[in-house]
């Protein structure tokens, strides 16, 4: 009975880490062919273009998205918007 068990235990975890590789391995493949709309949405959310040379989806210690070289691109601002952000207008 235990070597059933810890046959079915074995089995199970061996799904769940093959499923969860194949589920990575897919994102990653979805976030490298999507990359300039990763970037556009990101530039639009901050006001400001940005850019990355890579993007990667890691799950250890937490699933997150990854980025390296991450550069926020300076954008000129009016020296009325300046104005408007120091008088809280």
């Amino acid at each position: 009975m235990k070597k059933k068990l810890l046959i079915a235990l074995t089995v199970i975890i061996v799904l769940v880490v093959g499923c969860v590789g194949a589920a990575v391995l897919y994102a990653n493949s979805y976030v490298e062919s999507h990359k300039a709309e990763i970037q556009q949405q990101i530039s639009a959310a901050l006001g400001a273009p940005v850019s990355f040379s890579d993007a990667y989806v890691k799950v250890v210690p937490s699933i997150e998205l990854s980025v390296d070289d991450f550069v926020i691109n300076d954008a000129p601002v009016s020296y009325t918007h300046l104005r408007a952000h120091e008088t809280l207008r």
